[in-house]
């Protein structure tokens, strides 16, 4: 159980994130390990209600097929069932999350187990004259800076979804922004260490990682800017239903919407972009 503790603002908070989570007298390592994909499954509900939130003029998944990109612990999957999606699959590439969401999620939400499915797949891999078409929504939660490579899994997304079909995505945060590292190079809460040459930081992050570090890729980070995103869906192929970038609040995030209007500061201005894209070709 975890132990928590008061918030400045007065809210309760766990005092161990789900990943520190430490293990209890007597608990094997795999008994910790699902102690804490547990605990991360259920860390997950508040962000999840947070990203639809920020998506602007969201579309309605009642009846829809979806399939999740980037699906983790899968909570964003049953929620998509529970809002009543006809079928919901979700993909990702970490097989530890994976073997997790189909263990817990048919066992702890037996109601859905029939409509929400989990890959441990590479969507490009999945894409065959079989399944191209026959998607009606695609959602990526917190994945699209990670993805590599970038423009062919937006092609193999666009095979997929039928004509008419929806891309909702939520990414953030971008590599240039003041945490676009994640924390990975230098630890957390060092804002903007992306903007230092590469070979020093890529030293320094090797150092803290116990291995070599020679590219944004080894650590996971695509590198993606604001105009990468975009012209990732170009008109041809796409249409914006919505975009939004810097969601959240706050006197900094209202500075940030101004500031990366200003062309070569759009980059290190730009923490988010939560978006709706149609496929018209």
């Amino acid at each position: 159980m975890q132990t928590q503790t008061a918030s400045p603002s007065g809210a309760t908070e766990p005092k161990y994130k789900p990943w520190e989570l430490p293990p209890l007298p007597g608990e094997t390592p795999a008994e910790l390990a699902w102690r804490r994909n547990l605990a991360y499954f259920e860390y997950q509900h508040d962000s999840v209600r947070e990203f639809w939130r920020r998506i602007p003029t969201a579309p309605d998944l009642r009846g829809k097929k979806i399939l999740e990109l980037g699906c983790g612990h899968g909570t964003l999957s049953v929620g998509m069932a529970q809002a009543g999606a006809a079928e919901v699959w979700g993909f990702d590439l970490d097989d530890e999350r994976i073997s997790f969401a189909e263990r817990h999620v048919p066992a702890q939400f037996p109601e859905y187990a029939s409509a929400v499915h989990f890959r441990c797949e590479d969507i490009c891999d999945y894409l065959s004259p079989q399944t191209e078409g026959t998607i009606d929504i695609i959602v990526s939660k917190d994945t699209f800076e990670h993805i590599i490579p970038l423009n062919e899994t937006v092609e193999a997304m666009r095979r997929l979804l039928k004509p008419g079909g929806y891309a909702v995505i939520g990414t953030s945060p971008l590599y240039y922004s003041p945490f676009g590292d994640h924390g990975w190079y230098l630890g957390p809460g060092k804002p903007w260490s992306t903007l230092i040459p590469e070979p020093i930081l890529f030293k320094l992050a090797g150092k803290r990682a116990g291995r070599p570090i020679r590219s944004a890729h080894d650590m996971g980070l695509n590198k993606m800017t604001p105009a990468d995103f975009r012209r990732a869906f170009p008109a041809t192929d796409w249409r914006t239903k919505a975009i939004d970038y810097n969601q959240g609040g706050g006197m900094g995030m209202k500075a940030f919407r101004v500031l990366r209007r200003i062309g070569p500061l759009e980059p290190i201005f730009t923490t988010s972009i939560y978006t709706v894209m149609e496929r018209i070709r």
